[in-house]
């Protein structure tokens, strides 16, 4: 949520959140990882153009960011 305070953000994303219950489907691109853990139902990740990781949101880990980043993040 470029250029949006945390407050600003989480609003948008809540009200995505609510449209999304409504049946619709919601495509967002996030940079924060964090808030597409809160507030995604799936996640696919892409490094260079190319899928890396597509799994539901609850089940993203560190595991799954080593492949988006080629690199080990977690410890």
């Amino acid at each position: 949520m470029a250029s949006l305070d945390p407050e600003s953000a989480a609003t948008v994303l809540e009200t995505l959140r609510a449209v999304a219950v409504q049946g619709v489907a919601v495509i967002a691109s996030l940079h924060q990882v964090q808030l597409a853990v809160t507030y995604a139902d799936r996640i696919v990740a892409l490094r260079a153009g190319r899928i890396v990781e597509d799994a539901p949101a609850a089940r993203f880990d560190t595991r799954a960011l080593d492949q988006i980043y080629d690199r080990t993040i977690s410890p």
